[in-house]
């Protein structure tokens, strides 16, 4: 697979803790199948966002990226889809030692045989400062795939979760 991207974003700095922006992207990419050299797929994205960095609220603070996004897929499959796509990553400190954390992902992708996916992942995670940098996080981890060329619809999920004990190193 290749692709090439392009963008533009107008950024507007409310304060020294707020970011708040709107932009514009392309996305360009091909897909040609190892078993299928012959059979190329072409996709033209363009995606029209609203985005924001820092603090939005005292203890919670983040980034976040949504727009609608128009997708033209020709080539070996002529399709086009209108969707929503975007990013988020919210933290909210909830004690001085405790953080709750919210994940969430939705964007489209072109796999390696040749197929489109539109993949979104989310989940919640807890981390917790138990001793003098040591931290302990323990998330849960949701994942659903469209697959756009699919025969019919498919969406396939997928569930599981995470542990970490992690230890930072500052000088």
């Amino acid at each position: 697979n290749e692709f090439a991207t392009a963008g533009v974003t107008l950024a507007y700095v409310a304060n020294e803790n707020l970011e708040l922006g709107a932009g514009y992207d392309y996305k360009y990419a091909i897909s040609q199948p190892k078993d299928s050299p012959n059979s190329s797929t072409y996709l033209s994205q363009n995606v029209v966002s609203v985005r924001g960095r820092g603090d939005f609220l005292p203890k919670v603070s983040g980034i976040f990226t949504i727009g609608v996004a128009d997708s033209a897929y020709s080539g070996e499959v002529s399709q086009s889809y209108f969707d929503i796509e975007g990013s988020l990553g919210i933290v909210w400190q909830v004690t001085e030692r405790g953080k709750f954390t919210l994940k969430a992902d939705r964007q489209s992708y072109f796999s390696p045989d040749g197929s489109a996916y539109l993949v979104t992942r989310y989940g919640p995670e807890w981390t917790e400062e138990f001793a003098t940098n040591y931290f302990a996080t323990l998330g849960i981890d949701f994942q659903q795939t469209l697959n756009r060329f699919a025969i019919g619809t498919r969406t396939d999920h997928a569930y599981g979760g995470h542990f970490a004990v992690t230890h930072s190193i500052t000088q």
